[in-house]
């Protein structure tokens, strides 16, 4: 699959341990995951947040990258998806996707043009 390949290319390339994707299911407006290096591996399509849940709802309600050093000091963090104990959860790094032309998230909202 070309999301796992992305993941894997990106973990190696920042030297990251774990790494994953979350994008948008229309149909239940959650953000699911679609591909992971590390132990999230195994609850790929399973895994979900809602928008403005957790450090992963965060960034992608507010369109804002986030970097934390230790995310269970951070009031955003929820550690809803568990993929390892919490004594070993290390720096958190978060990045939306800003290029997309769509502005509002809901499959029934139609895109809206941005002034040039």
């Amino acid at each position: 699959m070309i999301l796992q390949k992305v993941i894997d290319v990106a973990a190696e390339a920042l030297k990251f341990e774990d790494c994953s994707l979350f994008l948008l299911d229309e149909l239940s407006d959650k953000l699911v995951l679609r591909a992971s290096r590390g132990l999230l591996g195994k609850r790929i399509g399973e895994a979900s947040y809602d928008f403005g849940e957790g450090l992963t709802g965060w960034t992608a309600e507010q369109q804002q990258p986030v970097r934390v050093v230790d995310p269970r000091t951070d009031p955003r963090w929820r550690g809803v998806v568990e993929e390892m104990p919490a004594s070993e959860v290390g720096a958190f790094m978060a990045v939306a996707d800003t290029q997309s032309q769509r502005t509002d998230r809901r499959a029934e909202s139609p895109a809206k043009e941005e002034p040039l």
